[in-house]
């Protein structure tokens, strides 16, 4: 165990502190860190491209990387990877072979056990640049992920595999049953991670985005096309060639998310649609286009046209101040998601008819 010490402040702030990368702006060296997602989500594929250009020396998806060795525990075992990182020999055109797998999980939530895994990587391994924990289920042993007390353990027995070897640890995990946006298990995992990323998969579209970057700033999403990748010289019982999946860049885009309308919001919606429909004027009247360019080409309606078919359409239930604030709140929704544009006191409800007209 290190002796326990103190620092003046004033040593620390005499020298200016730099990232020391162990993937230029995506992780450091000697950091915790964590990939989640759900299954079948390609964060094994990322894990096992980001391992096999650390051990290669060559950059990942055009980040630099520190080169070095790589511990890969792999929850399954090796043997169904061989034919994933042989993939990446052909994606590269290169072999890596300071890659070293385990044969079975560990049970690092267990100190004992942790011990046995350091003995072996100090046998085989010695001074890891990165150690890959593939999953983090398959290989906590006999705790449990929700309870805080069992995670504690885990990050312990994770963090003194850190401060011994000097790596950095990729953890990979499941994201939680309630929510995707979150990795599965107690809340205290990501308050013990350096840095940790969520991945998601739509189709064979695959995107990496940081959810937590505790030394640097958090970088842009970034994306990959999962594709097949044939391997040269293999073939399976029946003699066809064996193929696998590696993962290609592509450009990033942001998705487009569908608006999250209440009932309420679609009633004031339906008002201007029936109002506009009724009385809606089609620019015509010269007065007010030469006011109002922007209105120009569009069937609009004024606000207090719109107010009053709103108000007929929530009924007579409501009270008048009950009315004036469900519509006013509906109003600025409809405004925000862009559904709804005005000029001024003039609004008209954005259709493919007004698009082509703008």
């Amino acid at each position: 165990m290190t002796a326990f010490k103190l620092t003046p402040v004033d040593v620390i702030t005499s020298k200016q502190y730099k990232n020391n990368w162990l993937i230029k702006d995506v992780m450091e060296a000697e950091s915790i860190g964590m990939f989640f997602g759900a299954p079948a989500s390609a964060k094994s594929f990322i894990a096992m491209d980001i391992s096999f250009c650390v051990a290669a020396g060559i950059n990942w998806n055009g980040h630099k990387t520190k080169p070095g060795k790589v511990v890969y525990l792999a929850g399954e075992g090796s043997n169904g990877l061989s034919v994933r990182f042989k993939a990446l020999e052909e994606k590269y055109n290169t072999t890596a072979t300071d890659i070293y797998l385990s044969g079975m999980p560990a049970s690092l939530s267990n100190e004992k056990s942790t011990e046995v895994v350091f003995q072996e990587i100090g046998n085989v391994c010695p001074d890891p640049a990165l150690i890959i924990i593939d999953t983090l289920h398959r290989n906590f042993g006999n705790g449990d992920e929700n309870s805080a007390r069992d995670v504690a353990i885990f990050i312990h027995c994770v963090t003194a595999l850190m401060n011994a070897t000097g790596a950095t640890v990729l953890i990979v995990h499941h994201s939680g049953h309630g929510s995707a946006d979150r990795a599965r298990g107690s809340s205290s995992i990501k308050a013990a991670l350096d840095f940790e990323y969520k991945v998601t998969k739509t189709g064979d579209s695959v995107t990496l985005s940081c959810t937590k970057a505790k030394e640097f700033s958090e970088p842009s999403p970034m994306s990959f096309d999962l594709v097949d990748q044939p391997i040269a010289g293999w073939l399976d019982d029946e003699g066809k060639p064996v193929q696998s999946a590696i993962l290609q860049s592509t450009t990033y885009t942001v998705p487009v998310r569908p608006p999250s309308l209440t009932q309420r919001d679609n009633l004031i919606l339906q008002a201007l649609r029936e109002a506009t429909n009724k009385i809606g004027l089609a620019a015509s009247q010269a007065a007010v286009v030469d006011m109002h360019p922007g209105l120009a080409g569009k069937k609009y309606i004024h606000l207090d046209n719109w107010r009053s078919e709103a108000y007929a359409q929530l009924g007579d239930e409501l009270k008048q101040g009950t009315k004036q604030q469900a519509f006013t709140r509906s109003r600025e929704k409809l405004l925000s998601e862009n559904m709804v544009q005005h000029e001024n006191d003039y609004y008209w409800e954005v259709t493919q008819e007004n698009l082509i007209a703008a």
